[in-house]
């Protein structure tokens, strides 16, 4: 996927307890950062003013995590998040 496939972009920054004594992000805190992408999504685009007696829930049927390169503490990077149509 490239990053034109994506609307939605959310910096932010590392924080140093997010990396471990090599001075890198810990893999299990990719996931988290995709957790990020996917709240800042929601409220980007007003889930809750739109259903705001619903309850908010979704489910993560799969995830794959890619790593490239390493990230390092106090870096801005950048989560992206998307809806598909399916049918």
């Amino acid at each position: 996927m490239s990053k034109t496939d994506f609307a939605f972009h959310h910096p932010f920054r590392v924080r140093w307890s997010e990396t471990d004594a090599q001075g890198v992000v810990f893999n299990a805190r990719y996931l988290d950062y995709a957790d990020i992408a996917i709240t800042e999504y929601w409220r980007a685009v007003g889930i809750r003013q739109r259903y705001p007696d619903d309850p908010f829930e979704f489910h993560v049927k799969k995830a794959t995590v890619t790593w490239y390169a390493p990230i390092k503490p106090d870096e801005m990077i950048e989560v992206m998040a998307r809806t598909l149509a399916t049918g």
